[in-house]
């Protein structure tokens, strides 16, 4: 009988630490971004795996109580945003030039990579800290519903009475445009309310 009790305290033992190594495991996992895009962070930088992101499709990423929209954009949409940013030339010459991939030649690889994804704060600082709607508005970028101001595909002002634009994050892509590096650290949080 004295030889049964410290074999069911090994066993218990056992167990415990079991139970605790999942529990560890478990709680260390969900730590982890919930968003459905893949990231590996140290601190206000992180990388986001851009592999497989359909043209077209924006996301939002939480790094650190910060608000990051990333939109991958298609071809109209870049047309779109081109012909605001130029309005001297129509958006059917800039969908031309993405069609015939004259605009990538000029521009360069790295740069029009560069153009093909908007990486910004979606978060309103310079009115009451809401965050703007992608795809939406007149402009058909962002809109700030707490507000009413509406902003353009580059999030720069358009109309509202708020005047600032959205930040844009600082960005590095990787060789072959399959990762980005974002350096979240000066975004603006959300305000506690």
């Amino acid at each position: 009988m004295t030889r049964k009790i410290p074999l069911l305290f090994r066993i218990t033992a056992l167990w415990l630490a079991f139970c605790i190594a999942a529990g560890l495991y478990f709680a260390v996992a969900s730590l982890a971004p919930s968003a459905d895009i893949q990231t590996a962070s140290h601190g206000n930088v992180v990388r986001v795996s851009l592999e497989g992101w359909p043209k077209g499709e924006a996301h939002i990423l939480i790094q650190n109580e910060r608000h990051i929209v990333i939109w991958h954009l298609d071809d109209a949409e870049l047309a779109l945003a081109m012909a605001q940013f130029n309005p001297e030339m129509p958006e059917s010459a800039w969908r031309a030039a993405l069609e015939d991939g004259t605009f990538e030649r000029e521009m360069g690889p790295r740069d029009f990579l560069k153009l093909r994804w908007i990486i910004v704060s979606p978060v309103n600082d310079g009115s009451l800290g809401c965050v703007t709607l992608a795809q939406g508005c007149d402009y058909s970028g962002f809109y700030d519903p707490c507000e009413q101001t509406h902003f353009d595909i580059f999030g720069r002002y358009q109309k509202g009475p708020e005047t600032q634009n959205l930040k844009h994050v600082p960005k590095e892509f990787s060789a072959g445009g399959v990762s980005v590096l974002l350096d979240v650290t000066h975004m603006p949080k959300l305000p506690n309310r």
